[in-house]
């Protein structure tokens, strides 16, 4: 499975996720939430991927002991499936106990509604964060192609279990990581704060006494205590470091008669079409489009940002989306001559989507005109 495979995938399961929860089981959704666990570390998080296997290549082509040379491959991967595992079990555990790495995994815990996007909700610095943790495989000489598919395998596991719609796993709570167990380390109560740090494989955090059940009777309350309440990735993934460096912060809890407001629909509708044109990147990705991928890259991660904006409640956000939607999109689609490509759609939903927008701000310009005259 290729990676545009794979996300399609992944994208497709998180939409027939939140159908269940919403048309069968008559739950609220909170779609700007959603918006932006989907959107919070793609793309810019994916490029640090790639720069972590990079580096992860390096020192397996340079500074290897190649321990595992004369290992046949379904040793290397049974072998690099449990090293990974164990690795992880320590990052998650280290990014929860040291500061530096809480504040970028701090983006993942800020998520209050346990579902699958939350599996997608992470820094964009995470890939950085783990490179100390895995490197050791690369010295122990884990082939590159290993280590990426076994990564691969493991981080699926983790996106399943955010899901919101599975109970008791049975047989497999006793030495996986299920949905149930991984709902408890999400906990900010104190009986579960830190506790079930593994992955895949729950046998770690057994062996190190950070093992935790659901407590008969202690409801699980999701989210950080004090975390400041933003939609917007740029300030998600950079507000704990700011904090940390005392930085100025911008004003967040912005009165409703300040407020650029637009529907959870307009909003999840942009999400949507953002997710196409990331995939529609992803598709390229690895043909030596680099123009084309630079400028696509560009285009989404801006319009992810200006979309947050937007959800956050500020004009700025939608005036930057509609100069998005209006001017590069067109500019994009006439110098890559994607009118002859099935890619136009999502183009066309773009560009559409940025006239509403401008619709919606004339009127609020004009209430706010007719508001100024009445007083």
């Amino acid at each position: 499975m290729n990676l545009f495979s794979g996300s399609l995938l992944l994208i497709l399961c998180l939409l027939a996720e939140l159908v269940i929860l919403r048309v069968m089981r008559k739950e609220e959704v909170p779609w700007r939430e959603i918006v932006y666990n989907v959107s919070s570390g793609h793309i810019l998080m994916w490029i640090l991927r790639a720069v972590e296997v990079l580096i992860f290549s390096i020192v397996v082509d340079n500074y290897s002991l190649r321990l595992l040379d004369n290992w046949g491959f379904p040793a290397q991967w049974v072998f690099t499936f449990l090293g990974w595992d164990f690795c992880f079990y320590w990052l998650h555990r280290m990014h929860h106990k040291i500061p530096l790495f809480w504040k970028i995994h701090v983006v993942h815990h800020q998520g209050e509604h346990f579902s699958l996007s939350l599996g997608l909700r992470n820094s964009w610095y995470s890939s950085l964060s783990s490179i100390p943790f895995f490197i050791v495989l690369a010295f122990i000489g884990v082939p590159v192609p290993v280590f990426v598919s076994v990564a691969a395998i493991h981080y699926f596991v983790q996106f399943y279990n955010h899901n919101g719609v599975v109970g008791d796993s049975g047989i497999l709570e006793k030495f996986m990581v299920t949905p149930a167990i991984h709902r408890v380390h999400h906990g900010t109560n104190p009986e579960y704060r830190n506790k079930n740090c593994g992955g895949t494989l729950n046998i770690w955090d057994r062996l190190f006494g950070t093992y935790q059940k659901k407590i008969e009777g202690v409801e699980i309350i999701y989210g950080v205590e004090g975390a400041i309440k933003t939609d917007n990735p740029f300030w998600g993934n950079n507000l704990p470091f700011m904090e940390a460096l005392k930085m100025k912060l911008p004003e967040f809890n912005i009165s409703e008669n300040k407020k650029f407001n637009v529907s959870d629909f307009y909003i999840a509708s942009g999400g949507l079409i953002v997710l196409a044109l990331w995939l529609y990147y992803i598709y390229f990705e690895g043909q030596g489009l680099v123009l084309h991928q630079s400028l696509l890259f560009s285009l989404v991660f801006i319009a992810t940002v200006a979309l947050g904006s937007l959800s956050d409640g500020r004009l700025a956000g939608m005036i930057g989306w509609i100069i998005l939607t209006l001017v590069p999109s067109i500019a994009y689609a006439v110098y890559f001559d994607i009118y002859k490509s099935w890619s136009i759609i999502f183009f066309v939903l773009f560009f559409v989507h940025g006239l509403y927008g401008m619709k919606l701000t004339l009127e609020h310009f004009s209430k706010s005109k007719l508001s100024n005259l009445e007083t």
